[in-house]
């Protein structure tokens, strides 16, 4: 009996002992108000799965040592059939009436049971994650959203593309060439008439038809330049150029690739491109009061950049474009959904394999529509 008493004795001191070791080596003890001020204000920060999951799976179990945890975030309806094996703890997380996750908190590394104020913290912090998971999810669904707009611009802006190269070929196709028709037969009327009453006329006739003809193919260049399907996107700027120095009698400097380099460009790329330049010529006539010009397409280190400046007056630049377009203001906003459509992201732009930096019209230097100087 003493035997058994003393075995029984020692098996108690030794469980004991042991239980001071593992405290002594993975450690027993934690800062309780460090644990949840801490992990709270992670929690707060968390606004992606990962950040999440990191707070949960390792900071938590590196705080209070425990063994590692696991996070499972889903669909309604899709919670895991699985089952908690002792001594882990498992917190369902809802959002909006679901479980949308699951906490999986791992064991004590010492091997004992969690304590009530154990339980009482993972409760809190439970509580606390199921706020920052309603964060997270809620930000996925305001970027699909995002998502979603960006998507409808792109294939609103691809749509305004297409008709306007269709309607600049059903006029040039129509009334266009009516016209030529026209004006071809007047010419022979003038021909074969002599000097008439009715020739002077059908000359202020023709005059009228030819000012219209004029007319409509300038309405056909500015839907869709002919040069651009044709000669590519060079031949496409010095004809812009070409027309906006005789209209605004100012001079406009270009520095431009060969041609054939141009042509490589996706029609996509080549036609926004085109189009940010038009605009920024008009803004820097309409606002820039400028004498001077600059359009440099040039490539640097395997990308094109494109840099408009002038040596007029400028502005400064709202911190979101938006706010301009609340003012009534939407030419920069018109460039920037451009820039976007092709890829563009703190005024670098993709097309295809180029990269391609996009400057807007700055006095004295080019500067980004992103507002980052060059």
């Amino acid at each position: 009996m003493l035997q058994l008493l003393v075995g029984l004795g020692f098996d108690r001191t030794r469980a004991q002992v042991q239980r001071w070791v593992d405290r002594l080596f993975y450690g027993g003890w934690y800062d309780y108000p460090a644990v949840v001020e801490t992990v709270s204000d992670a929690l707060a920060r968390s606004l992606a799965r990962a950040q999440l999951e990191d707070v949960l799976t390792r900071r938590v179990p590196e705080m209070m040592q425990l063994h590692p945890g696991e996070l499972w975030i889903g669909e309604p309806g899709a919670v895991p059939r699985r089952e908690v094996v002792a001594p882990q703890l498992q917190f369902p997380l809802f959002f909006e009436g679901q479980v949308r996750g699951v906490w999986t908190v791992g064991g004590r590394l010492d091997g004992d049971d969690f304590t009530p104020t154990d339980r009482r913290i993972l409760h809190t912090l439970a509580r606390q994650a199921e706020i920052a998971l309603s964060n997270v999810l809620l930000v996925e669904a305001l970027q699909r959203w995002l998502d979603e707009i960006r998507e409808g611009q792109h294939q609103l802006l691809c749509s305004r593309e297409e008709e306007r190269a269709r309607l600049a070929r059903d006029l040039h196709d129509g009334p266009v060439q009516l016209l030529v028709g026209l004006n071809m037969q007047l010419g022979l009327l003038l021909s074969s008439g002599g000097d008439t009453p009715l020739s002077e006329e059908l000359r202020a006739v023709r005059g009228e038809v030819r000012g219209l003809l004029s007319d409509l193919r300038q309405v056909c260049a500015e839907l869709r330049p002919p040069m651009l399907d044709t000669l590519g996107l060079g031949a496409a700027l010095r004809a812009l150029a070409e027309e906006w120095r005789e209209q605004h009698g100012k001079t406009v400097d270009l520095d431009l690739p060969p041609d054939a380099v141009l042509l490589s460009l996706p029609e996509e790329g080549a036609v926004n491109l085109y189009r940010v330049a038009q605009e920024a010529l008009a803004n820097a006539a309409r606002h820039a009061t400028a004498g001077r010009v600059g359009l440099c397409l040039a490539w640097d280190d395997g990308r094109l950049e494109l840099a408009i400046e002038d040596d007029g007056h400028g502005f400064a630049v709202p911190e979101a474009l938006r706010d301009l377009a609340a003012e009534g203001h939407f030419g920069l906003v018109g460039m920037q959904e451009r820039v976007d459509l092709i890829g563009g992201e703190r005024g670098f732009i993709v097309v295809s394999s180029l990269w391609i930096h996009l400057s807007s019209v700055c006095p004295g230097r080019a500067c980004s529509i992103h507002r980052n100087p060059l």
